[in-house]
């Protein structure tokens, strides 16, 4: 059982991180490319 609240805040964190994650393996991908 959790508030609404807390399942907001865990679907607002699942996005920014899946988010974050795209963007650092785009930048990876990125850097590999450039050398």
């Amino acid at each position: 059982r959790e508030t609404p609240i807390e399942a907001a805040t865990k679907s607002v964190l699942r996005t920014a991180g899946s988010t974050i994650t795209r963007e650092l393996l785009r930048g990876l991908l990125g850097g590999l490319k450039r050398r």
